[in-house]
């Protein structure tokens, strides 16, 4: 196991890297690349500065093209051979009407959970309203 109170010193963004040591932990437990959620770029950038002096963890970050800013990190062992292609991205299109009523986001995670569209434990979601209200 990695020593999380000495990984957590001097970090700035403390909840999210305790959340990514604890996917690790994850990771070195059962052999399995596990994935992270989402991370913003500085937090990203403390991940990569934290985990680079690791030697037992092996990380990489992808977000579904070179130049995303939000990406997830893929976890694994030294031993188990890692690369972009382990980072599972999904995209789900929602077309319709949504002009008529006014809904906040928790609305739609919560029905696609109820619909069985969300297969994992926790998703993370990014919604874009493309085209213009008229």
């Amino acid at each position: 196991m990695l020593p999380r109170e000495d990984l957590l010193k001097y970090v700035e963004h403390r909840d999210c890297l305790a959340r990514v040591i604890d996917r690790a932990n994850d990771a070195i437990r059962t052999w399995e690349i596990i994935c992270t959620d989402f991370l913003s770029p500085p937090e990203l950038a403390e991940v990569q500065r934290v985990f680079e002096r690791l030697t037992d963890v092996t990380i990489v970050a992808w977000g579904g093209y070179p130049q995303a800013e939000r990406q997830r990190v893929a976890i694994a062992r030294s031993e188990v051979p890692i690369d972009t292609s382990h980072v599972a991205l999904a995209v789900l299109e929602v077309a319709g009407n949504f002009c008529l009523i006014r809904r906040p986001i928790g609305t739609f995670s919560a029905r696609c959970s109820v619909r069985g569209l969300c297969g994992i434990k926790r998703v993370m979601y990014w919604c874009w309203a493309i085209g213009e209200r008229k």
